[in-house]
């Protein structure tokens, strides 16, 4: 009997516990859509590192805004809020929070791909445009302030409307933005040599990568929330979408 009433509270204390796990799981990581939820309960998750709504990668990447400034912090909060209010007046705010989310992992990437050129690269291209292109700690703090405006709105858009799965939209575009990317390095390097960048350098960037990403951006847009996109196991993209 003692046995037996044992094993009934142990079996009890194991069902609460995962219970509970569970339900701190299911919190932040199903995709359960919360209609009344603000980007002012999102921004104080991040400003907390709140592991109740966040996952571990999420932690680690919101412990970057020590990198900014507090005049930065506040721009960044800003410009998230005033995105939720043109989500309220907009037709389809999902395609509003994608759009300004792809916007944002753009610049992102990009500024990673400005402050990681090779020194002789980086003064030509100051040597020949107005020096302010490639000052480093701009470009730093570029690359930590748009990763985390793309990932708070992303925490909003998966936790206000559901769009959020393993391997969705939001992980495609972050493989498809970096290796884009990374295409230009060569086109950078090319244009190092005689080339006027006051004029050309907006342009060429743009003629290397918008035409090629705004295709994808066009067919993300269309998908619904949780649409799996096929990657290949070594991260690279399997197929335009």
């Amino acid at each position: 009997m003692d046995i037996v009433l044992i094993l009934i509270l142990v079996l009890g204390v194991t069902c609460v516990i995962a219970y509970f796990y569970l339900r701190k799981r299911t919190s932040r990581q199903i995709a359960l859509p919360i209609p009344n939820l603000s980007i002012g309960d999102v921004w104080e998750s991040w400003l907390k590192e709140d592991s109740e709504y966040l996952d571990n990668q999420e932690i680690k990447i919101a412990t970057l805004k020590n990198q900014l400034l507090e005049s930065d912090l506040e721009e960044l909060r800003a410009e998230v809020f005033r995105i939720e209010e043109e989500c309220r007046a907009a037709e389809s705010p999902l395609v509003l929070l994608r759009t300004a989310i792809m916007d944002a992992l753009d610049t992102h990437y990009l500024s990673g791909l400005l402050v990681n050129l090779d020194d002789d690269t980086k003064k030509q291209i100051q040597s020949e445009s107005d020096g302010n292109a490639l000052e480093d700690n701009k470009l730093a703090i570029a690359f930590v302030y748009f990763l985390l405006k793309a990932r708070i709105l992303r925490s909003y858009s998966f936790r206000k409307h559901g769009d959020g799965g393993k391997d969705d939209w939001f992980t495609f575009y972050c493989k498809a933005a970096n290796a884009r990317t990374k295409q230009l390095v060569a086109t950078l390097k090319d244009m190092a040599d005689g080339v006027d960048f006051n004029s050309s350098l907006h342009a060429k960037l743009n003629e290397g990568y918008k035409p090629i990403m705004e295709r994808i951006r066009q067919s993300i847009l269309k998908l619904p929330p949780g649409t799996k996109v096929p990657i290949e196991e070594d991260g690279d993209i399997q197929r335009p979408i």
